[in-house]
């Protein structure tokens, strides 16, 4: 499981293809909402509440 937050925001090329490279999961913290689409296969939503 990667957990992605907002300082995350200007690596997120690199993030995806790591996650992509391990299938791995990617999850974002409240503030990094919107980084991962909704319709990426590894994107798992918004950690949290």
């Amino acid at each position: 499981v990667i957990i992605v937050g907002h300082g995350a925001r200007f690596q997120m090329d690199g993030i995806l293809e790591l996650a992509e490279r391990l299938n791995a999961p990617v999850i974002t913290t409240f503030k990094g909402k919107g980084q991962v689409s909704d319709h990426h296969p590894l994107g798992c939503g918004v950690l949290g509440r």
